[in-house]
């Protein structure tokens, strides 16, 4: 079971690397984030896939089928996902800056609890009753751990992208929630949707040999670029936002 260790070491250095990165100097405390980390660890391990999975593959088949199934357990991710940021969002933090990592630790964690569930699978066949029958990964080799650290990169990317709308400090705004949440699937959706062509269109199988190599790095690159681009152009319209404020207060005071 040196895999499952594996990922687990994974998970505890992840954590540990990116509070001494982005968290060295917080206020905020320590405990406090290992326990939203450990809780988005734990999200997509409570998720009951077959019964998704069940009702929907008794009655359909298929490619559109495949892809319907993909979208719904994207939504239901996402609602776990935005459920966890908007709870951290009312956390006292110091910045939009301390938001937002908090937030890409979120995703982290979430990306890194479903590689520590697909690893249970492959050790532990039963936990299937629980997980579904379509969510077997590959025996456990370092590429396999590789491609499951790189998949939960796009986890965090989603959530950066989400947590945008989450960063003003006078609360997050109907059109930001929606604009952001739409840009937030789309990453997991590319990858979802590549993963299932490779298993539903037999023409299209070549490209499960070029999927670890480089379509899911390009998308992290991508992703990561539109997500610091958004970010840095967010910050910007924050920034605006409390100078407008600060005028409209001095202009009342002097009249």
């Amino acid at each position: 079971m040196n895999y499952l260790w594996y990922t687990a070491i994974v998970i505890l250095i992840a954590f540990l690397l990116f509070v001494a990165l982005f968290f060295r100097k917080t206020r905020f405390p320590k405990k406090k984030l290992l326990l939203y980390y450990l809780l988005s660890i734990a999200l997509p391990l409570v998720i009951p896939y077959p019964w998704i999975e069940k009702i929907l593959f008794d009655y359909l088949a298929g490619l559109s089928s495949a892809l319907f199934i993909s979208l719904i357990l994207i939504l239901i991710e996402w609602a776990l996902l935005l459920f966890l940021i908007m709870k951290a969002y009312q956390e006292v933090v110091d910045s939009p800056e301390e938001k937002f990592f908090l937030f890409l630790l979120l995703g982290l964690g979430f990306g890194l609890g479903k590689a520590l569930r697909d690893t249970l699978l492959v050790y532990f066949h039963s936990l299937s009753v629980f997980y579904g029958y379509s969510q077997f990964a590959n025996f456990p080799s370092f590429f396999y751990l590789l491609q499951k650290i790189m998949e939960a990169q796009i986890e965090v990317i989603s959530a950066g992208l989400l947590g945008l709308a989450f960063l003003s400090p006078a609360g997050y705004a109907l059109h930001h929630l929606v604009s952001y949440s739409l840009l937030s699937f789309i990453p997991k959706g590319l990858i979802t949707l590549v993963q299932v062509l490779i298993q539903f269109v037999p023409s299209l199988s070549f490209l499960a040999s070029v999927y670890l190599i480089s379509l899911l790095p390009l998308t992290l690159i991508i992703g990561f670029g539109l997500l610091w681009y958004l970010y840095r152009r967010r910050l910007y319209q924050i920034i605006e936002e409390d100078e407008t404020s600060s005028h409209k207060k001095n202009f009342k005071k002097g009249t």
